[in-house]
């Protein structure tokens, strides 16, 4: 191994420690168990670690991980046969809970989590990186490889689907 290949772990270590949590929370809301999460997590690191000769650098490293996360929990979701419940939204203290099931204060959480399974994946994926993980619209471009604007577009779309689907359900006035 050479110099910048154990620089190039050595960073990678790095930006998962600092991200650790945040990645997770990510990778548990894509695949809605925890242990399933743990596991893309580690499977993502992985295959950073594996990939090191074909990182260009044209991208953060933090956010090439985001992406192989992303991309990692969509695939064992296609596996799983859960793809068309990719995302639910909910807080991240409702993550802590052990068996990795969430657990509701409020029927407003369930509720709001129902609203938000009903979307598109493709409109509901850049929404909860926008809305729970509070990702900056372009780093959310970089993680996903679709144009800024289109995910403008879809976090738009989103918030109005959300909006026809609670007036419709008498939530909002």
């Amino acid at each position: 191994m050479d110099g910048t290949a154990i620089a190039y772990s050595e960073d990678i270590g790095s930006v998962v420690r600092q991200n650790e949590d945040m990645l997770l929370r990510v990778a548990q809301r894509i695949t809605r168990d925890r242990e399933s999460a743990k596991d893309a997590l580690q499977d993502a690191v992985l295959s950073v670690l594996k990939s090191r000769g074909s990182f260009s650098g044209t991208v953060p490293l933090k956010t090439y991980l985001y992406r192989t996360v992303v991309n990692k929990c969509i695939d064992m979701n296609r596996r799983n046969g859960r793809w068309r419940t990719l995302i639910f939204f909910m807080h991240p203290d409702d993550l802590s809970d052990a068996s990795g099931s969430a657990q509701e204060s409020t029927g407003q959480g369930t509720l709001l989590k129902d609203l938000l399974n009903r979307l598109p994946d493709k409109i509901r994926v850049p929404f909860v990186l926008a809305e729970c993980e509070e990702l900056p619209y372009q780093e959310i471009s970089d993680i996903l490889k679709i144009p800024l604007n289109t995910v403008r577009t879809r976090i738009f779309r989103a918030r109005e689907k959300l909006r026809g689907m609670a007036l419709k359900r008498g939530i909002l006035p």
